[in-house]
Formats: C-alpha cells, sequence, structure tokens
C-alpha cells in the first residue's frame, strides 16, 4: 500500500492469499461457526501489514528521493509481470462471460479519458 500503483488486493491475489482474506472477512460478517480462525487470520495479516508498512514508508521514502527512476521501474515490471499471473488465474473465471464485453469496452473508454484528459 506504501507504493504508488501497486494495489494491496493485487500483491494479495499474486501472493494467493486474496480468497482466504475475503473469506475471512465473509465470515465475520456472517453467522457461520469459524470466525475464531478468522480473526486470527486477519490479526495475522493486520500485524504483518503494519509492520511492513513502517518499514516500507521508511525504506521507500529515502529510496523514492534518491533513485526515483529506478526504484518506478523496478515497480512497474513487478506491475508487468504480475499481469500475465492475474490473467492465467483468472482465465477460467471469465471464460463465457461474453455478455459484459460492452461493459468493460466502456469502462476502458472512461478510464482512457479520465487519464488523458487535458
Amino acid at each position: 500500500d506504501s507504493v504508488p500503483g501497486v494495489s494491496g488486493g493485487t500483491v494479495a491475489f499474486v501472493l494467493g492469499f486474496y480468497d482466504k482474506f475475503i473469506n475471512s472477512l465473509n465470515t465475520l460478517i456472517s453467522r457461520k461457526k469459524d470466525k475464531k480462525s478468522s480473526i486470527s487470520f486477519l490479526i495475522k495479516l493486520g500485524i504483518g501489514w503494519v509492520i511492513g508498512m513502517a518499514i516500507a514508508s521508511l525504506i521507500l521514502s529515502n529510496l523514492f528521493e534518491t533513485h526515483i527512476y529506478q526504484v518506478s521501474s523496478l515497480f512497474i515490471g513487478f506491475i508487468i509481470f504480475a499481469i500475465p499471473l492475474i490473467i492465467k488465474e483468472e482465465t477460467q473465471n471469465i471464460e463465457g462471460e461474453y455478455k459484459t464485453v460492452i461493459f468493460k469496452i466502456i469502462g476502458i473508454i472512461i478510464v482512457s479519458a479520465i487519464t488523458y484528459r487535458k
């Protein structure tokens, strides 16, 4: 979360714990019996997030000030590397979803228009 352009959700997905995170949140708000294990997982994840955020903020703030282009290039590389992983993981979920293509195209056009607006 401390790196511009790198989503915490994307990192969770690439590292393989996104589904467990979402299921743990779902367990907390529903009336399921596995709340203890969900709370335990979320506490561990929260502690890791706080520690990681503190360390990343201290280290990355200095690196961004001194080596902005190298660090930015590194994280752009991470983002590009993650795209094939996400496509590979989600291919089976998006097969047969041709009904939503028009909405995807509209979304791409809107995001592009907002991004490239002068």
